[in-house]
């Protein structure tokens, strides 16, 4: 007996909005504009393709939690417990981190392309270039996809704070990432840095998006 199975993304709609807290809490009213969108594609079959795309972003921005909520407990671990690490199984998913989040910011371009190509009223696209943070993306992304993997330091000291008679210890935990093999990318990275100023510009740049696009869509409906 034949069967065929197709899965069309865009029935994802259903399961989106019915799990509508958790998507919003990874970047605000992120649902709300599916549903802002659906309405415009409602009287403008053309921009159909935009509803698959959206759909997407919101995927993949979940794959890219996922990756995130995993590597934060790793870096927690080490700090509260000073637990080892599958050196194998992290370097995986930090690998896939930066693909997820990498690409994410190529679906949200490629969404907002779209948009300013197929309406005149839309346009909201940014210059990633100019984002620090998505440059950090790119380049490290780049680096561990292509060239080589990084090397994980552990570093743990103590330093000393206020007055020597009252002085304060506090301590620090740097896990560090270095790229021994490469004569480009040589800057080393602190992996709580990475992944706390990576994730928040994602979330701030594609919060801008949806509050620009809503408030504009209503203004339309």
């Amino acid at each position: 007996m034949e069967r065929n199975v197709n899965f069309d993304i865009t029935y994802s709609k259903e399961f989106l909005s019915s799990n509508r807290d958790y998507y919003n809490s990874l970047a605000n009213n992120c649902v709300e504009l599916l549903d802002e969108l659906l309405l415009l594609i409602e009287h403008t079959p053309v921009l159909k393709q935009l509803e698959y795309r959206y759909v997407n972003i919101l995927v993949i921005l979940q794959f890219v939690d996922l990756e995130y909520d995993y590597l934060f407990a790793i870096v927690k671990n080490l700090r509260d417990e000073g637990a080892n690490i599958n050196p194998t199984e992290f370097l995986m998913h930090l690998k896939n981190y930066l693909v997820h989040i990498d690409s994410f910011i190529d679906y949200l371009d490629g969404f907002l392309l779209v948009l300013s190509e197929e309406t005149d009223e839309y346009d909201y696209r940014f210059d990633r270039k100019a984002i620090p943070e998505f440059h950090l993306i790119n380049e490290t992304r780049n680096q561990i996809h292509h060239k080589s993997l990084p090397t994980v330091d552990y570093n743990y000291y103590t330093i000393a704070s206020g007055h020597a008679d009252l002085a304060i210890r506090e301590e620090v935990h740097q896990i560090m990432l270095r790229w021994p093999l490469s004569d480009r990318f040589t800057d080393t990275v602190d992996l709580s840095i990475l992944l706390r100023d990576t994730r928040a510009a994602v979330k701030t740049q594609f919060e801008a998006v949806i509050e620009y696009l809503l408030q504009n869509l209503k203004k339309q409906s």
